[in-house]
């Protein structure tokens, strides 16, 4: 999700997280095979932006979702 929203930000921009969900609908263990994560950026503004995610295994079957939000600094900014 991190990936997501540093995907949207400028070369002097940073985020930090402000508020994290994730929620686990299934195990993940070895016979799960290699585990694929879709990342999505649903709004990235000028202070604020938001993404989710989705992660499967090797069936397609989902593991976990989540969802972030995040604080946009400008570090040309800072002294």
């Amino acid at each position: 999700m991190g990936c997501a929203v540093q995907s949207a930000l400028e070369a002097a921009q940073t985020y930090t997280t402000i508020e994290m969900k994730t929620v686990f609908v299934r195990a993940a263990h070895e016979r799960s095979g290699l585990l694929r994560c879709e990342g999505t950026l649903l709004h990235s503004g000028t202070r604020v932006a938001s993404s989710e995610a989705n992660v499967f295994d090797r069936e397609g079957r989902l593991i976990a979702y989540g969802s972030e939000t995040c604080l946009i600094t400008d570090l040309s900014s800072r002294v």
